[in-house]
């Protein structure tokens, strides 16, 4: 049986400012601080009162000692000097309500395997506990300080927190406590365990150290308004598990659950802005400059893989992009506490993002309250720079090339590749910066077919928002798609290519050589001629795909960031535009591929990386990164998504698999498919059956009327029960036209 010897903590004795964020909750509690998943921030919005804590483990045995902590108030995240980083020993990242009202977590240290519970019943109630399964010589340390660099005294009495506005308790005191004014390093730990010092009723200080050691249990609890005693804990986190559970999107594959893991990734990646009193989803829990960060391509697909679950959290992650574009209109590279890159910014996907998450959503605000903003970032492309150049077209050829304006940029040539996203890319290693452009001298297929995808989305959203000029976005469209079409392809070798100013044509082939298909630059025939590129194991595809320079090219086996490895955002762009175009199968294979690997990691390692090795499919770069969530937003958006065409839904591949109250433009989708047998429902109600695996596209429901297209490789039988109808169906394009069906 577990002993249950606990805790702790703290009083504000002074008032810490904060920000009114855009939640309308007055109490805001989660692990907002980036080093520090085994700990919470609590924000009182009206008080304007906050503070924190975190649970740092320690071994100690026989002059062993290890400490696992969150990061040094004093440090960036990726030091580990006041102990060793908390993320390096997760053993399972758990469920993560979108709402706050669960969170579990485990990590291991030597024996011992720590497991973090909290919850709420309401909006100012939390209850949590710690439970350790092997006390021997294992502790805790409950550290206790103010976030955000704010300044003040904590105040420690007895086992509770009591202010104006908090009211927290805990089940015991802790056996030792110590003060300080700066944060303890490793050694001072150490030393505070071995040699101890006096137990006081108070004390007081910026930073408060509680010891419990060799203990099992540990509960807390603030406000406590249900009236919840410790014996009903055990009973409220299964409820509140089960509850998360039943609330969200659920998936089951042979990999594990998919939606679990997309949601709970972004979830456990909240994190806070002061300056702002914003909520947001940074690029990853170790991306945390002066408090904060946000760059602008991880933010846009991050919002879009949060509308799948929450699509109030993901316009929340929107509305904090919004708040850190430049007054000239630059959605930069990245924005934090304490700098940005007011010269440069990163991939124009914007446009594009918010019209998939409207049509995701059919929430026109997301249109509205975009738009603005958009035009201005748009405006800032386009826009002269003070040298009286065109930004971004240094040679006034019409075409776009990355760049970084120098009157503000401090390694120019560096600054333009990060303008890309992909920072080190074999694709600039001839490539040079001009300083009287401000330019790369190359155009770039990437960016120009970025560009065309700004200026078709644009057009979309001005149309449905009434605006006036969604005309010029599409004249300006079909200028740069001709002009890429007669500049940026080679003839000769089937290929879309970056090319030098100089007329010579880049000879590095990257993922970005197949964005034509995302954005709709490319005619049926080139699209047809770049796919064998794509479909080639000799050149991209493969067990581990896509890798970001293709495999006949000498600088493939570096496999370091962009020199190689796998991303999820050039996946994902390349899936949208295989979507586009037909390719189907391709597409599924895609998806399916890119979910594995991801799943692969996340069982094995349990990590969500930035970039995963195109050899062996391990990931690389930051352990914790938010758009991993996009390999598996993929694959959720391959079996159900609304696009320009209608909705688009089922399977092409044999797979066992199903889902459950997937939420797309207002239907509520299931699906399952068992032995090739696919059964689907809409809004509860049994839509179709198949015998074998199909995909429906461009299925329009118009009044009492359904029409499509339905694609198979085999012959088979579809069932409409609703309708009463079957429909014989073959290998290849089906069409549907049914009437009197009422959904």
């Amino acid at each position: 049986m577990f002993r249950s010897i606990f805790i702790f903590f703290v009083v504000l004795t002074t008032a810490c400012s904060v920000n009114n964020g855009a939640e309308q909750r007055s109490l805001l509690i989660d692990a907002f601080d980036h080093g520090s998943w085994n700990g919470l921030v609590m924000l009182d919005q009206k008080s304007k009162q906050v503070a924190a804590f975190r649970f740092n483990s320690y071994y100690l045995s026989e002059g062993e000692f290890s400490y696992f902590a969150g990061k040094a108030l004093d440090a960036p995240v990726s030091y580990a000097n006041n102990g060793d980083s908390i993320y390096h020993h997760i053993k399972k990242v758990g469920l993560k309500s979108s709402n706050n009202d669960y969170a579990s977590l485990q990590w291991q240290q030597k024996q011992a395997t720590w497991h973090l519970q909290w919850g709420k019943t309401n909006s100012e109630d939390l209850y949590g506990q710690l439970v350790n399964d092997h006390a021997d010589h294992h502790g805790l340390i409950v550290e206790c300080y103010l976030p955000f660099e704010q300044k003040g005294i904590l105040h420690f009495e007895k086992n509770q927190l009591k202010t104006n506005t908090f009211h927290l308790l805990f089940d015991q005191q802790p056996t030792k406590i110590v003060s300080s004014s700066v944060p303890l390093k490793e050694e001072q730990v150490r030393e505070f365990i071995e040699k101890g010092y006096a137990q006081s009723k108070q004390i007081n200080g910026s930073y408060l150290y509680l010891l419990y050691s060799n203990i099992n249990s540990l509960k807390f609890k603030l406000n406590n308004n249900s009236g919840l005693g410790w014996e009903q804990f055990d009973q409220l986190f299964q409820k509140l598990e089960a509850k998360t559970i039943e609330n969200r999107v659920r998936v089951s594959t042979a990999h594990g659950n998919v939606a679990d893991a997309l949601i709970d990734n972004l979830n456990w990646m909240r994190a806070y802005i002061p300056d702002a009193g914003k909520t947001y989803v940074p690029a990853g829990r170790t991306w945390d400059w002066g408090g904060w960060a946000i760059f602008e391509w991880d933010a846009f697909f991050n919002s879009l893989s949060l509308s799948i679950d929450n699509p109030v959290l993901a316009k929340e992650n929107l509305d904090a992009l919004y708040w850190a574009q430049y007054e000239n209109g630059n959605m930069p590279n990245y924005r934090c506490g304490d700098s940005g890159s007011l010269d440069h910014s990163q991939p124009p996907i914007g446009p594009w993002v918010v019209w998939k998450m409207y049509q995701r959503t059919h929430d026109v605000s997301l249109l509205k309250d975009g738009y603005p903003k958009l035009k201005k970032w748009y405006d800032w492309w386009y826009a002269k720079n003070t040298n009286g150049n065109p930004r971004r077209d240094g040679n006034k050829d019409g075409l776009f090339e990355w760049g970084a304006d120098a009157d503000k940029a401090k390694t120019k040539l560096k600054m333009a590749m990060y303008e890309s996203g992909a920072d080190d890319s074999p694709r600039f290693d001839s490539a040079s910066y001009s300083y009287q452009t401000w330019t790369m001298n190359m155009n770039a297929i990437d960016l120009n077919c970025q560009m065309v995808s700004m200026n078709d989305h644009m057009a979309k959203i001005a149309k449905v928002i009434g605006m006036a000029d969604s005309s010029d976005y599409e004249e300006e469209k079909q200028r740069l798609t001709e002009l890429i079409n007669a500049q940026l392809w080679d003839q000769k070798d089937q290929r879309y290519k970056d090319r030098y100013w100089d007329g010579q044509w880049s000879q590095t082939y990257g993922p970005e050589h197949f964005y034509p298909l995302f954005s709709g630059v490319a005619s049926q025939e080139q699209a047809d001629a770049i796919v064998k590129d794509l479909m080639n194991p000799d050149l991209f595809w493969g067990e581990y795909v896509l890798p970001t320079v293709s495999k006949n090219d000498p600088r493939f086996p570096d496999q370091q960031y962009w020199r190689g490895s796998i991303w999820p955002p050039t996946n994902y762009l390349i899936f949208d535009g295989l979507v586009k175009y037909g390719y189907d199968s391709l597409a599924t294979a895609l998806a399916e591929k890119s979910m594995t690997m991801y799943m692969r990691n996340l069982k094995e390692k349990q990590t969500s990386q930035e970039n995963y090795d195109c050899r062996s499919g391990w990931g690389d770069g930051q352990k914790f990164q938010s758009w991993a969530s996009l390999f598996n937003f993929m694959w959720l958006e391959n079996k159900v998504v609304k696009t320009d065409d209608g909705y688009r839904f089922g399977n092409l591949n044999e797979d066992d698999f199903s889902i459950e109250d997937l939420l797309v433009a207002g239907k509520s989708f299931n699906l399952t498919q068992k032995n090739g047998h696919l059964n689907i429902q809409i809004n509860d109600r049994d839509f179709l059956s198949s015998d074998v695996p199909i995909l429906c596209k461009g299925f329009v429901f118009e009044n009492n009327r359904l029409y499509g297209k339905i694609i198979s490789h085999h012959f088979g039988e579809v069932k409409f029960p609703t309708y009463e109808a079957i429909q014989k169906i073959k290998p290849g394009e089906n069409l549907i036209d049914l009437k009197n069906i009422n959904l």
